[in-house]
């Protein structure tokens, strides 16, 4: 018999927290070291950039073709110098928040690991991306289909007609891309407690359970939700009411041409104030994501009849 609960999942990352409030400080530290890393690296390796760029920053001043070319080189050396970083860190964080839920004895630091099972989360994502993108087209292209039919249908005069099939055709094309996201949306937990990549094996799991699974997330989604919106709150009140208006930050004007944008970028969040917002937010933000992936964690365990013992650790 199925021990699933829609809002018993969703509130399951609450239970995370209360038995492992140290994991999860531990991992917005992370998150936070994480930020200053990526900030470091953009800094020693693009820094000489960030002064040619700086004019997109100036309103009213049209960027130069060249400039352009080298927005567009900018962004490709970003996505390959910090793809993977975030691919890596990504899979470490989820998998850390699948333990205590699937596997609560595996604890490692703070239920922090890199071995096979990060290695294989970021396997199923590279796969998730391609079935997105040929979902997505496909879905597209029937969209349109279905916008000519109804245009032709209507004597080809477009107007009102086929304006309402685009409309329901972009609304069909959200409902559908729901569905599947929720139909696969097992295929995580389902990998990381099978030892093996698991693409489509949450099509047959969640077989009718689709509205509960969508409550499950959604209630889940706006608790993360309101859980990070009060943390950015508190992050900006404490700083500010701790170091001043600014909230510790030192503001300053990107000025085209200026080579050491990089460096005061970097030497802003290194600020006392910056620190301290950057740590409370991190840690809000750990807490919604501990919230969401738990609940999916949790509703894989119900559905599949796992009854490991949580309690035990």
């Amino acid at each position: 018999m199925s021990t699933f609960s829609a809002s018993d999942a969703a509130i399951e990352g609450f239970r995370v927290i209360r038995r492992h409030p140290g994991a999860v400080v531990a991992w917005a530290i992370a998150q936070v070291l994480l930020q200053l890393i990526f900030v470091g690296l953009m800094v020693v390796l693009f820094g000489g950039q960030f002064a040619a760029l700086s004019q997109f920053a100036t309103p009213g001043t049209p960027p130069s073709p060249e400039a352009a070319m080298r927005l567009v080189g900018f962004s490709f050396s970003l996505l390959i110098v910090f793809l993977p970083i975030g691919l890596i860190a990504g899979s470490v964080l989820v998998n850390a928040i699948f333990r205590p839920v699937l596997r609560p004895q595996d604890r490692g630091l703070f239920y922090l690991k890199l071995g096979g099972d990060e290695w294989r989360i970021i396997l199923l994502q590279f796969a998730w991306f391609g079935v997105s993108v040929l979902a997505y087209v496909a879905l597209v292209i029937l969209a349109v289909i279905f916008t000519v039919i109804l245009t032709l249908a209507t004597g080809g005069k477009g107007g009102a007609p086929a304006a309402l099939g685009a409309v329901i055709g972009v609304i069909a094309l959200f409902c559908v891309l729901i569905w599947l996201a929720v139909r696969f949306s097992l295929a995580g937990p389902m990998t990381f407690a099978e030892k093996r990549v698991r693409v489509f094996g949450s099509w047959a799991i969640t077989r009718g359970r689709f509205w509960s699974l969508f409550g499950c997330y959604l209630l889940a989604s706006v608790l993360a939700f309101v859980v990070i919106i009060v943390g950015v709150v508190i992050a900006s009140v404490v700083a500010a009411v701790a170091f001043g208006a600014s909230g510790g930050l030192m503001a300053f004007n990107m000025t085209p041409g200026d080579p050491s944008v990089g460096a005061r970028a970097l030497a802003q969040l290194l600020t006392v104030g910056g620190v301290v917002r950057a740590v409370i937010q991190a840690l809000f933000s750990t807490v919604g994501n501990v919230i969401v992936i738990s609940a999916v964690a949790a509703a894989y365990r119900g559905l599949t009849h796992k009854e490991e013992d949580v309690f035990s650790d």
